[in-house]
């Protein structure tokens, strides 16, 4: 019953990838660059208004939430997000600020970004 198709919508990510180079004095840098866009379905909330249970706690900012029963989903505080039928052809409109595991669920807290 968890987890039910019906109750999941589509949504693009993009993870961050980090990889090192050196210049040609000898120094290391990280190169932080996003992948491809991917697509999947989760359950997602609609926009948050004020309730009773705060799983991610007061202090976070956060416009929505996420949820998957997929222990292996690959989606972390760094991944971009294309919500709400966004093409990801675009820029990505939510970014993931924190998550939270337990032992069947994993719950994303997003927020909507603002990027030109």
């Amino acid at each position: 019953m968890r987890d039910l198709r019906r109750n999941q919508q589509t949504l693009w990510y993009a993870l961050l990838n980090v990889s090192t180079a050196e210049d040609e004095w000898g120094n290391t840098e990280d190169i932080k660059t996003y992948g491809t866009p991917q697509e999947m379905r989760m359950s997602i909330s609609a926009n948050r208004g004020e309730a009773s249970a705060q799983a991610f706690g007061a202090d976070l900012n956060y416009d929505r939430e996420m949820s998957t029963h997929d222990m292996n989903c690959p989606i972390d505080e760094y991944t971009h997000l294309w919500l709400d039928g966004r093409n990801p052809a675009d820029t990505h409109n939510y970014e993931v600020a924190a998550v939270s595991r337990s032992l069947n669920c994993i719950r994303y807290a997003i927020r909507r970004v603002n990027v030109s």
